[in-house]
């Protein structure tokens, strides 16, 4: 699958970024100074990984006596809290995607930044399926490290989750800090060092380089393609900021529609449970289903009986009724009869006669398919509001109704 590769350090309104083809190569120059929405739109059908500016993340090792992730992540503001001045519990901590061994590497980072940034991300449209710190995208030495010079900054990769970014100004000093603060067995045999565009800033004598130094066009981006060919070593995208929380959190203004949805298709059940009296085992396996969907719409109120229950779901849904010609019973109705089984609805809203519908699709035929079934089958309009490409398929929105004419 395709790459896209950006570079965004808030709150500026403005990006670089560079494609690389499914063999990793770049497609063609990078772009900068290009505005969050022109990103975008280029988005489309490509995995979208996020360089993010690598001064805001400090990468460090703690030596913990267990291995679950999760006690791990409980242990790690304790055991490094004498690294900060601030409270540890502000903090996110990730660790890498490999198996740890006795020493756990992990990257820290303000957790309110970190989702500020996503959020605004979000709000152009804009959501990665990877977020990296910038100095993880260039190549891992094997015994040494990996020094790039580049528009003034300086990125330092140390270790398969180790490093660092600087402006050069003040970074080769503390790189020359760094390396002299090292024991003999910790120093890197070598030192691969590129410089990318101007300026590079006061670089210093390094004894362990074993050659020149690089000349690299167009710096971190003519760099990245051999950092992204060798195996991830970390990604952003985890535990509160992992992809399924995100969805979670947008769901939220979704539920009063959702609930709407889930008690028509209650409804139904209870309906249909009635009509299979005849068959004992599968009417006992069918009232549990019953149940167990009624504890969770109404988790406060006692179990009556399929009749109270009838009776309780239509007073509910007579509320999520506007009174418009486009109702929603009737709009759920026509979705049901056009959405094929291999399409997953992920969210619905509905007001004033339009249903909004977020939904995952194989592909966009299929999208298309559901769209052409609507209008054929019924007169309400219909109209597909967006699209975007993932590794697993299509994300769309459709609006149904009232607001499809807009």
């Amino acid at each position: 699958m395709k790459k896209l590769i950006f570079t965004w350090s808030p709150p500026s309104a403005l990006c670089a970024w560079q494609k690389l083809d499914a063999n990793g190569n770049r497609e063609d120059a990078p772009r900068t100074d290009e505005p969050l929405s022109e990103l975008a739109a280029q988005a489309a059908g490509c995995e979208l990984i996020w360089l993010a500016p690598g001064q805001h993340f400090l990468s460090m090792t703690a030596s913990l006596p267990v291995k679950s992730r999760d006690k791990l992540l409980r242990a790690l503001p304790y055991a490094l809290e004498e690294h900060f001045a601030e409270d540890p519990g502000r903090l996110f901590f990730a660790l890498p995607s490999s198996p740890q061994g006795s020493k756990t590497q992990t990257i820290a980072a303000e957790r309110e930044w970190l989702r500020a940034a996503l959020d605004t991300l979000s709000a152009e449209g804009i959501q990665p399926q990877r977020v990296v710190p910038d100095y993880l995208a260039l190549p891992r030495q094997a015994d040494g490290w990996t020094v790039l010079a580049d528009a003034g900054w300086l990125y330092v990769r140390s270790g398969p989750a180790g490093g660092f970014t600087l402006e050069a100004d003040t970074g080769w000093a503390l790189l020359e800090r760094r390396l002299a603060s090292l024991d003999e067995s910790e120093r890197p045999q070598a030192i691969r060092l590129i410089r990318g565009r101007e300026p590079y800033g006061s670089g210093i004598e390094l004894d362990t380089m074993t050659a020149d130094p690089e000349l690299l066009r167009d710096g971190l981006f003519g760099i990245a393609p051999e950092g992204f060919a060798q195996p991830l070593a970390m990604d952003l995208l985890q535990g509160p900021f992992k992809r399924g929380s995100e969805w979670r959190k947008a769901a939220k203004p979704w539920l009063p529609a959702a609930w709407a949805l889930a008690a028509v298709v209650l409804l139904a059940i209870v309906g249909f449970s009635a009509s299979w009296v005849h068959n004992a085992q599968f009417d006992a396996r069918l009232d549990r289903q019953v149940r167990q969907l009624y504890s969770q719409l109404f988790p406060n109120q006692e179990w009556y009986g399929n009749s109270t229950t009838r009776r309780l779901i239509r007073a509910r849904l007579s509320n999520a009724d506007g009174g418009h010609e486009n109702d929603l019973l009737s709009l759920l109705a026509v979705l049901a009869s056009a959405a094929p089984d291999n399409v997953n609805i992920e969210s619905l809203s509905y007001q004033a006669g339009s249903l909004q519908i977020r939904l995952h699709a194989p592909d966009v035929a299929s999208l298309d398919a559901i769209r052409s079934a609507i209008s054929t089958k019924s007169r309400v309009p219909v109209k597909i509001r967006s699209v975007n490409q993932t590794s697993e398929g299509v994300n769309g929105a459709l609006t149904l109704g009232a607001g499809a004419g807009s």
